[in-house]
């Protein structure tokens, strides 16, 4: 079952290293562009 957009959210924002916080954001970035363009499962809200 792949995580919700508010889950990813959540995550992003509990994350407290700069560094990570910003690698999460990319990685849920990707996942979400690559989901709206239909190669790769949607994501639920």
């Amino acid at each position: 079952m792949s995580v919700s957009l508010a889950e990813r959210a959540a995550e992003i924002l509990t994350t407290a290293d700069g560094r990570a916080k910003t690698a999460l954001s990319r990685s849920h970035a990707a996942d979400w562009f690559a989901a709206r363009a239909g190669e790769a499962p949607p994501i639920a809200i």
